[in-house]
């Protein structure tokens, strides 16, 4: 489940009010500037894939973990891909040559509060859609210059070129709606709506449309994705957390690796994929990771027709020991208020085994509707990050990471790991999962997303953040010391992003600076707490 994921953030910019930044004009006095988030970033492949804010006329480059935001566009160059998440773990894949606009939202109904898209205009291009059921309920709709799709469908692809919509339809339904006719394009099945002409609807079978599908877009197929995804970090999570999860979450996990086990199979198949080098190395890499996954402890057996179904016990690898890790907490650093976390960057700790492992890994993780046990419902959980550490006991979320978000509940779990040359072995039983939950913006501050760590900048460097509810303005600092005091330049945006343009006129390569942003209300006081510091550095090209 790891990074099928694409989409953007978009930002944008617009006038110079005081050299060498680049301001974006001000817009606060005609909408409020805390856009709603409904999406996330989450793959890209390419480097010329750009996005846009709201009413913003500059393109600026996307970036994986961008958050994406009502009226956002993005748009994909000719050798690019991306993916968006939605809250729910619902995904876009966005084709080559494509531009995508989120133009209305609606409220998540769990725990997250974040925003889902609700309708999606396609202004050119293909899109590949893979909806969680709940998503579709929502009455969520895709726009293009023929038409408007309404969505019953969980997956299907979506075409616009400038004399023709293809929509293909590899699960549930959608309904075509176009000068005031509706035409049903079931599963399995392909409509044309070309200029001139009324809309056809060709039956294909799902099968083969799939075929048809993947030989068109092989860098959009989800199938090739997930491949790629799974067996990555959140292999981890399905090899050791599902025994934690309840019966439902292991059911869950273990459909899932049948699942898979049969796409590899009938991928290994395909005609398709036999004269394709690089997917077949894929296909049995990932062949070869499955054979090696485990049974899920605690996960039922299928029972021969007449027998009772049974449990396996939870099972050990060999010289594993019986303890687990305990007495998962957070370290207070930022303080609580009200029982929520008062930071964006948490340290975890816990208890250790007696014979400590090689490592220790962390995985975070956000429940798609409500915690497992409490949904009734067959939700697994979101990944959200992932660490090992050796030789301690505790680790702090990284700034680099996907952004946490403000009231917001999350998941963390610890496994201990044990290598073997330098594959992880599980060393003992997963800790119990923990949980935490963020205190409100106003006690938090904006959380700023990039620049962090090293970076790579052309003329200009943008400084963006996470948009931040009743501000009408934003202040950002930065400087060369930790403190930002005195503050070595200052300005102010209307907009969640900053330009600075020309960067090596007031900045050294090389140098590590500070910054950060403030929240301002009309007047042009604090809202909030001040946000926290990050630190980055110009790096040379390598």
């Amino acid at each position: 489940m790891k990074k099928l994921r694409v989409a953007a953030i978009f930002l944008a910019i617009a006038l110079v009010c005081e050299a060498p930044f680049l301001w974006a004009k001000d817009t606060a006095k005609t909408q409020k500037i805390c856009w709603k988030h409904c999406a996330d970033v989450i793959y890209l492949k390419g480097d010329d894939i750009t996005a846009r804010k709201v009413d913003e006329q500059k393109w600026v480059v996307a970036f994986v973990n961008m958050p994406d935001y009502l009226h956002d566009s993005i748009k994909t160059g000719d050798k690019s891909v991306a993916t968006i998440e939605f809250v729910n773990g619902s995904q876009i894949g966005i084709n080559k040559g494509t531009e995508i606009w989120i133009e209305s939202e609606s409220s998540a109904k769990d725990v997250t509060k974040r925003s889902l898209p609700k309708k999606i205009t396609l202004k050119a291009g293909a899109l590949w859609a893979k909806l969680r059921k709940a998503e579709a309920e929502e009455n969520l709709q895709f726009h293009t210059r023929g038409g408007v799709i309404g969505v019953k469908g969980t997956e299907f692809v979506l075409e616009e070129t400038k004399d023709k919509t293809r929509i293909s339809v590899l699960g549930g339904q959608v309904d075509y709606m176009s000068e005031g006719k509706t035409t049903p394009v079931p599963a399995g099945s392909e409509l044309e709506d070309a200029l001139g002409t009324a809309p056809q609807v060709f039956e294909k079978g799902i099968e083969e449309l799939r075929k048809i599908l993947n030989q068109g877009f092989p860098d959009l197929d989800p199938a090739l994705n997930s491949m790629k995804s799974v067996f990555g970090e959140l292999e981890n999570m399905l090899k050791y957390v599902t025994q934690d999860l309840g019966p439902m979450m292991q059911e869950a996990a273990e459909k899932m690796k049948e699942k898979m086990k049969e796409a590899l199979e009938k991928m290994k198949k395909a005609p398709e994929m036999k004269g394709n080098k690089e997917v077949m190395k894929g296909v049995e890499e990932a062949s070869e990771a499955m054979k090696n996954m485990p049974n899920f402890p605690g996960s039922m057996e299928m029972p021969s027709p007449g027998e009772q179904p049974k449990t396996q016990p939870p099972s050990q690898p060999p010289g594993a020991s019986g303890q687990r890790p305990t007495n998962l907490q957070i370290l207070e650093i930022g303080g609580k208020a009200e029982g929520l976390l008062k930071t964006y960057f948490p340290t975890f700790s816990w208890k250790g085994l007696d014979k400590a492992p090689s490592q220790y890994r962390v995985i975070v993780s956000r429940a798609g509707s409500a915690a497992p046990e409490k949904s009734g419902k067959d939700e697994s959980p979101q990944y959200v990050w992932n660490a090992t550490v050796s030789g301690k006991t505790t680790v702090t979320y990284p700034a680099k990471a996907r952004p946490l978000h403000a009231d917001q509940t999350y998941f963390w779990v610890v496994i201990p790991e044990n290598l073997k040359g330098d594959k992880p072995e599980r060393a003992s039983s997963p800790s119990e999962p923990a949980s935490f939950k963020l205190a409100q913006e106003g006690d938090l501050g904006v959380r700023g997303i990039v620049p962090t760590g090293d970076v790579l900048a052309g003329n200009d460097l943008v400084f963006e953040w996470i948009s931040f509810p009743d501000a009408a303005r934003y202040r950002i600092r930065i400087g060369e010391k930790e403190s930002i005091s005195p503050a070595a330049h200052e300005g102010n945006a209307s907009v969640s992003y900053y330009v600075l343009v020309n960067w090596a006129k007031v900045l050294s390569k090389g140098k590590t600076y500070y910054w950060r942003v403030d929240a301002l209300d009309e007047a042009g006081k604090p809202v909030g707490v001040p946000g926290p510091i990050l630190q980055f550095k110009v790096a040379d090209k390598k």
